[in-house]
């Protein structure tokens, strides 16, 4: 048997439920401590950096092992594998939010209801799981910014006030560029894309590293209070000028991952 099924199926033998003389083998399996912290995380080509492993330098470490599951938009989130996950962290949203017939309040708030719907399916096939949502990150673009900030206004007003026990990703105001424009931070961000054309969605080294920082605090940051300073070394995220910083980033893109011009 799995450990997703799990979720679904009770592996027991009752008491008379077996005839004399029958035989069972039972196989018994390790498992590791730090599977308490094993994370699903779904996302668009901005998590495509992050990879799960060993190494400390280029990824998430031992401590948080995991798997990431490619979702460019929301209608392709898909519930089923988030199953035995102890963690579940959602990037997604950005090429919902921008695309041309997106054109108002009631238009995102379309979109919000499918994401809402695929949270509750994640909820009810994995009950016991945490998840946490990334806000849609600011970009370079005014229009979709506007989209951006009502998607994820309806996040912190509806969502985390619900009764799904959503969490959110916290640190992405650090995104913003520090000319006070609201728009992507032009040192956190790519200045073109492979195509040679301004980049308007894309994080850069930098950003991803600080990407990571935020996702791993808060998935592993719970255990901070309980486990005191004595223990924060053992939390794998660096801390820069007061801020969580990751070295969690590569240059390969996630297999299986089309070329694309979105995010």
């Amino acid at each position: 048997m799995t450990r997703k099924s799990q979720d679904f199926f009770a592996h027991e033998i009752k008491s008379g439920q077996t005839e004399p003389g029958t035989r069972y083998s039972i196989t018994f399996r390790s498992v590791s401590r730090w599977n308490v912290n094993s994370t699903c995380l779904v996302g668009d080509s901005n998590t495509g950096p992050l990879h799960f492993g060993t190494d400390k330098r280029r990824t998430f470490g031992e401590t948080m092992p995991g798997q990431r599951f490619w979702a460019p938009k929301i209608d392709s989130i898909e519930p089923p594998v988030c199953c035995a996950y102890k963690n579940v962290v959602i990037m997604c949203g950005t090429n919902d939010v921008r695309q041309p017939d997106v054109n108002g309040p009631h238009d995102i708030e379309v979109i919000y209801n499918l994401y809402h719907t695929k949270l509750t399916e994640i909820r009810k096939l994995n009950p016991r799981c945490k998840i946490y949502v990334c806000p849609v990150l600011p970009t370079k673009c005014y229009r979709i910014n506007q989209g951006a900030l009502h998607f994820n206004s309806l996040i912190f007003t509806k969502l985390v006030r619900g009764d799904l026990g959503v969490q959110y990703v916290r640190g992405f105001n650090d995104f913003l560029d520090e000319d006070g424009s609201g728009l992507l931070s032009k040192n956190l961000s790519k200045q073109f894309d492979r195509h040679s054309r301004p980049d308007l969605l894309h994080l850069n080294l930098s950003g991803i590293r600080k990407l990571a920082g935020f996702i791993k605090q808060t998935v592993l940051g719970r255990y901070q209070d309980a486990a005191g300073d004595r223990n924060r070394r053992h939390l794998p995220t660096n801390w820069v000028n007061g801020r969580p910083y990751s070295s969690v980033a590569g240059s390969s893109r996630p297999t299986g991952d089309p070329a694309r011009g979105g995010t």
